[in-house]
């Protein structure tokens, strides 16, 4: 993700699929340290877009608290 202001990278989401019978996909994200506030939103959205359009079906993404 970018910032719009200024074009820096201040996340990331990047996803591998997996070879177990667990989980079949891992899936990361983060935030720079001077974007910590936007680590839950961010953490929400990817959430939400991978129960509503992934294609896979038991992706591994950690939780937040």
């Amino acid at each position: 993700m970018l910032d719009p202001a200024g074009n820096d990278v201040i996340a990331v989401c990047t996803s591998t699929r997996r070879k177990d019978d667990v989980q079949d996909a891992r899936v990361k994200s983060w935030v720079t340290g001077t974007r910590a506030d936007l680590d839950h939103v961010l953490w929400r959205a990817v959430s939400d877009w991978l129960a509503a359009g992934w294609p896979f079906r038991n992706p591994d993404y950690a939780g937040r608290t």
